[in-house]
């Protein structure tokens, strides 16, 4: 049963379509694995059950981000807001409208990845379009807005990278990196 479910996982990973009954049935959601981990003291892939636990898994998932890396929420007095704010089902409302809205065809048309496979490349460009989506929703970016997020991408990716070399000694590191066609993306004049 485990083996069948990780097989339907895999094929909505790589395609964003699922089989139910013979129905063929496309979403568009993305699917997120959370926890608190120990990364550093055990090799990523181990931390997921046996049946993950191979290449082709690892490189359908973008990238990582270490939680080690997100700020911790400390005192209630200093981080949790005493006034107005945002309840999760307003937010989650927004986060489906905005679910429309996907910069990948600006992202892909003005960035090439360079020592990249297509799943490289389609990872960058959508956690780079994501990343966009959430922080200019307006589509109001130019290149300023547009490299520290390529950035951040290819960082996330890279982990991903990183980690299938760690489980499969005969596939070959890559370093990803990128250039830019910034022609028709807003420029910001800083005078």
């Amino acid at each position: 049963m485990a083996k069948e479910v990780v097989g339907k996982l895999l094929k909505f990973m790589e395609s964003g379509s699922f089989d139910r009954g013979g129905v063929e049935i496309p979403s568009q959601c993305s699917i997120m694995f959370g926890g608190n981990l120990p990364i550093y003291k055990t090799p990523r892939f181990k931390l997921f059950p046996p049946e993950m636990q191979h290449k082709a898994f690892f490189d359908r998932i973008h990238g990582f981000i270490d939680g080690n890396a997100l700020p911790i929420i400390g005192k209630s007095d200093e981080h949790l807001s005493k006034s107005f704010g945002l309840t999760s089902d307003y937010f989650s409302e927004i986060m489906h409208l905005l679910r429309s809205i996907s910069y990948v065809g600006i992202v892909s048309e003005k960035v090439k990845i360079k020592n990249a496979t297509l799943r490289d490349e389609k990872a960058v460009w959508k956690l780079t379009s994501g990343l966009l989506k959430l922080l200019y929703p307006d589509g109001n970016f130019g290149v300023e807005e547009l490299l520290p997020l390529l950035s951040y991408a290819i960082h996330l990716r890279q982990q991903t990278i990183k980690a299938i070399a760690f489980m499969d000694a005969s596939e070959q590191q890559r370093i990803l990196e990128y250039s830019l066609n910034a022609e028709g993306l807003a420029t910001h004049d800083t005078a």
